[in-house]
């Protein structure tokens, strides 16, 4: 029997039914049976993205922060849904990514304090820095994304 829906999905009131979160009990749960019709999910989600096929139409993306260095507010970089999410840092914050070749591929400053996110292309490896309105280095980064 299926849990309820509150604690399957983001907001099942606002029609958003993404996994709440990693261990909600359709991720992984599908079959590959659909592979050959079903590549991308309705967020246009490669899938899978873990060990299997997500039931649904929504894919839980897979990602990984590997080693932040906060200097400063505290400020947290985290990836979803085909971006990089900023949250915590202070109005005029700059952040810069690249991908694994060291090519940028964006960049946002913010406009307040409030989390701001910026798409970014497909890739298994972002790296990251931001910094202060004057130039000094806040945090810095990477993700893996699968």
């Amino acid at each position: 029997m299926a849990d309820p829906l509150a604690t399957l999905f983001l907001d099942p009131v606002a029609d958003d039914y993404h996994a709440l979160n990693a261990q909600s009990q359709q991720v992984d749960a599908g079959t590959a049976a659909v592979l050959p019709v079903v590549t991308i999910d309705m967020g246009l989600v490669p899938r899978p993205q873990g060990l299997a096929f997500d039931i649904g139409c929504f894919e839980r993306e897979q990602s990984s922060l590997v080693a932040p260095v906060a200097e400063g507010p505290h400020a947290v970089v985290t990836y979803a849904q085909g971006a990089l999410w900023l949250s915590g840092a202070p109005a005029g914050t700059v952040l810069e990514v690249f991908d694994a070749a060291g090519r940028a591929i964006g960049m946002m400053r913010t406009n307040s304090a409030d989390p701001q996110w910026l798409l970014v292309p497909a890739a298994s490896a972002l790296y990251y820095r931001s910094m202060d309105r004057s130039g000094h280095m806040m945090l810095q980064g990477a993700v893996l994304t699968f």
